[in-house]
């Protein structure tokens, strides 16, 4: 559908109507409204994106995968000259219980989550789509 910038006729996409309809959540859901929340998935984008561009380990660093039997959790480490991010993902709609190793788990700082930032633990319940970024203090 056409980009849904504010809750204008056509969603200020266009001052004609488009040959594609606008989605009828416009009104709440659109890049003005998104602006103004600090929490929005807009501003978390943005902060990802921000994030991504003044690490150089998330640009250019090794990645090594830290659970790869896990069916539904993706974490992993970026390692890079000067610093090593620490990215913990579940890409299920379900709880799941991870296990780090003892490595990963002291020392870190948490820079981004899509839910309240927490301690990291050895083993820990991730909440549905919980998403993390640490970085891990002293490479």
């Amino acid at each position: 559908t056409p980009v849904q910038w504010n809750s204008h006729q056509y969603a200020g996409f266009s001052d004609h109507e488009p040959w594609i309809c606008v989605n009828p959540d416009y009104l709440e859901w659109n890049v003005e409204s998104q602006e103004k929340q600090s929490d929005s998935i807009l501003n978390f984008y943005r902060r990802i994106s921000r994030i991504h561009h003044e690490h150089e380990c998330l640009v250019t660093g090794s990645w090594s995968e830290l659970l790869e039997t896990h069916p539904h959790v993706l974490a992993y480490l970026r390692k890079g000259e000067t610093e090593t991010a620490l990215v913990v993902l579940n890409l299920s709609g379900f709880c799941q219980k991870i296990k780090l190793p003892d490595a990963c788990v002291s020392n870190v700082q948490s820079a981004l989550s899509n839910y309240e930032p927490r301690t990291i633990e050895e083993q820990m319940k991730l909440k549905p789509y919980e998403a993390h970024l640490w970085f891990l203090n002293g490479n």
